[in-house]
């Protein structure tokens, strides 16, 4: 495989989205509150193929991941937060495991690029020092005990497994995550969901992971960055690459992202706001950045 993979975005209705994804990232959207948009995800179709991501990787293999699996590591959106999100926490591999069963399920370790910030924008992050997790409640009084944090343009947060958080109205940002939608709900503000009802909490599993998940420690960064690094983990390593000519070789399937900005890859054009997926035997790359364009590629321990 030595061409770029182009995927087709799903948007996702979302009781918290709004309209900024059509808006400012020109996406065709469905009627009604529209909070994310699926870019790169094993269950995308691929542009021009019928087959979806998924699919390429059971017919490639190792040509297109570089490393075992069978299905794609890795999710991709935009998210546009209209109002709160739910105060959530998602569990690591091994909790996800067990708490569903399911021998393949992954945990969710998940960074943000805040792309724009309308207002006074905030979001939670983590638990206030000294927090004892029986002090917890799940109602309202469960915010008496979080860490708010202030958002501007451009900032980026790591959240790994076992952090408790939530997204603040007024955000626009991109999210890298591991391929699971696994979220375990804590509060989600007494409101109702799309279809009226109030949407399912999960408390026990997300006292379990609280409880259980050990802190986070950030490996040693691995050779092959390009640019900055700023996010690294055992999952996914993502570095911006600032405006210029950039010229690497993957040795393990990489996702391209003009977070603001045009580039062209290879000589293809990518439009602001838009992925690709390169393969692991593309060979020699090129990007060329009119903006800032992210790099995420899987590191060797996977």
């Amino acid at each position: 495989m030595q061409e770029p993979i182009v995927l087709i975005p799903r948007p996702e209705s979302r009781v918290w989205g709004g309209r900024n994804l059509e808006l400012q990232l020109g996406r065709s959207l469905p009627r009604g509150p529209v909070g994310e948009s699926w870019e790169v995800h094993g269950e995308l179709e691929v542009e021009g193929d019928g087959r979806t991501l998924d699919e390429l990787v059971k017919r490639y293999g190792s040509e297109l991941l570089g490393t075992a699996g069978d299905s794609f590591p890795l999710l991709t959106k935009w998210l546009d937060c209209h109002q709160w999100l739910s105060v959530q926490i998602h569990p690591d591999d091994e909790r996800a495991r067990r708490l569903t069963g399911d021998p393949g399920q992954r945990g969710k370790t998940e960074c943000w690029f805040v792309r724009a910030v309308e207002g006074e924008a905030r979001l939670i992050h983590g638990l206030l020092p000294g927090t004892n997790p029986d002090q917890l409640f799940p109602d309202r009084r469960l915010l008496d005990f979080v860490d708010y944090r202030d958002v501007r343009e451009g900032d980026v947060y790591l959240t790994p497994a076992g952090c408790v958080h939530a997204l603040g109205p007024g955000l626009l940002l991109y999210e890298i995550q591991q391929s699971s939608d696994l979220t375990y709900r804590m509060y989600d503000w007494d409101r109702p969901g799309l279809d009226g009802r109030p949407r399912a909490t999960h408390w026990n599993e997300a006292m379990t992971v609280l409880r259980e998940v050990p802190p986070f420690l950030a490996p040693p960064v691995p050779d092959g960055t390009v640019g900055a690094v700023r996010v690294n983990t055992p999952f996914f390593v993502v570095e911006e690459l600032l405006p210029g000519h950039h010229a690497w070789t993957p040795a393990r399937v990489e996702i391209v992202t003009a977070f603001r900005g045009h580039a062209r890859v290879n000589g293809r054009n990518l439009p602001d706001g838009q992925a690709l997926v390169l393969p692991a035997s593309i060979g020699p790359v090129t990007v060329d950045a009119e903006g800032l364009v992210l790099r995420t590629w899987i590191p060797p321990t996977v």
